[in-house]
């Protein structure tokens, strides 16, 4: 019963950060990935990088994630909100009509997780080669950053319009499905470094046998320690940590518990001051 009540307090401090995220910041997301973009453009031209406002947030966002691991992805990005309110909404109309959606098996996720590193290599080619406006134009997390933003999309952004339709559609069937597939930044910060201090670890030792209730809990099907490569698929969202009947999953080295409500906030806090700051 105590870890029932801990899940939800920490559950809606999440809610409740990622909602103020998603009003305050909608579109640090685009931001830092523009960043992403304009350093590719800069490469084909022989143009010296600059320290514009973009670049300052992906270099924030990249620092913050080796320092806290994935936080910003699994409690301030707009976009993985939007997945987990879809996600969330899609098993309540399953659970109230008692049929459930198509679901992906897990050997096909972890595969399909490797597309995003493909989608990554693209958009940096097609910018390389100076096609950085057909990016934005088929964005759909462009798209969605103006309409989150109450801006009006230009007429031209049809194909971005569908590709965020058939995202929405995916977000129903799978948890995170953009994050985990699909997104460029999720790639690139899979990518990162991270210290110990944003190292979540399982005691493995400690495990009952044959478990892997925590490996069902993530959204990336990831069991901490039983695959180095795929480790930076962790979003931080400590799922895994409440499902575990062993309390055996911890962050590697903090005074903090992962879940404690001060180190939540603190880190929030200081996720949000400097993103106002940088914008």
């Amino acid at each position: 019963m105590d870890r029932v009540r801990a899940r939800k307090r920490t559950e809606l401090l999440r809610n409740i950060i990622q909602i103020i995220f998603f009003f305050i910041f909608p579109s640090a997301f685009s931001s830092a990935f523009a960043a992403v973009k304009e350093t590719a453009a800069a490469l084909s031209q022989g143009a010296p990088l600059s320290l514009g406002p973009f670049a300052r947030i992906c270099l924030f966002l990249l620092a913050f994630t080796v320092i806290a691991g994935r936080f910003f992805c699994g409690y301030a990005c707009a976009f993985g909100t939007l997945g987990d309110g879809v996600y969330m909404l899609s098993r309540s109309i399953q659970k109230k009509t008692g049929k459930k959606f198509p679901k992906i098996p897990v050997k096909a996720v972890k595969y399909l997780q490797l597309v995003k590193y493909v989608v990554l290599g693209g958009i940096f080619v097609l910018c390389f080669i100076g096609e950085q406006e057909t990016v934005n134009r088929n964005s759909p997390w462009t798209l969605f950053s103006l309409l989150i933003s109450l801006k009006a999309p230009s007429s031209d952004m049809i194909a971005a319009g569908i590709l965020l339709l058939l995202t929405v559609v995916g977000m129903a069937l799978q948890s995170r499905f953009f994050c985990q597939f699909l997104c460029p930044m999720g790639a690139l910060f899979s990518l990162m470094p991270v210290l110990p201090s944003g190292q979540l670890v399982r005691d493995s030792e400690n495990c009952i046998h044959g478990c892997s209730i925590c490996e069902r809990a993530c959204p990336a099907a990831l069991k901490l320690g039983d695959d180095d490569l795929r480790e930076g698929e962790c979003i931080r969202c400590n799922k895994c940590l409440h499902a575990c009947p062993r309390g055996n999953i911890k962050l590697k080295l903090s005074a903090f518990s992962p879940d404690s409500p001060a180190w939540v906030v603190i880190q929030a806090a200081v996720l949000l001051l400097v993103l106002k700051f940088v914008i």
